[in-house]
């Protein structure tokens, strides 16, 4: 796929940094530039932070979880993870969630995930007694989902 035009402004910091001799490129961009699975191309409606009317911004739920609806995931909205359940070994073993209504529920997986964002990795895993940050190593990785 094409990479975006840089546009007015990205035009203008380019010659900028170019002039102070600085080494810059282009930044990835999760933005279709051409038609791509289903998405339509970027036709610059407008700012692209709140969301894409067109459907060129890649986020989460134009492009993963599409894919695995279809493939017979179960999404459960408005729920919020109380514990991740271990056994013996401390392998993790399901979740122990609120549901939309607030009722607790649990649900047995083969894996449990754990997805955080950049800001706040340490805190959900703090809530959910997984102690420090997992290495590489860890039964249990930050982000969360699960299988059953």
């Amino acid at each position: 796929m094409p990479p975006l035009p840089l546009g007015k402004s990205g035009q203008r910091f380019g010659k900028a940094l170019n002039k102070l001799g600085w080494h810059w490129w282009p930044s990835d961009s999760a933005i279709a530039t051409t038609e791509y699975d289903g998405r339509a191309a970027c036709i610059n409606l407008g700012h692209c932070t709140p969301g894409c009317a067109q459907g060129a911004k890649a986020s989460t739920d134009i492009t993963y979880w599409p894919h695995a609806i279809r493939a017979g995931v179960e999404l459960r909205t408005r729920c919020r993870v109380r514990e991740v359940t271990v056994d013996a070994h401390g392998m993790a073993t399901g979740v122990i969630y609120y549901d939309a209504e607030g009722a607790e529920q649990f649900q047995a997986a083969e894996m449990v995930i754990v997805a955080c964002n950049g800001v706040g990795n340490a805190a959900p895993a703090a809530e959910l007694g997984l102690g420090p940050l997992p290495d590489r190593q860890s039964p249990i990785r930050a982000g969360w989902s699960a299988r059953t």
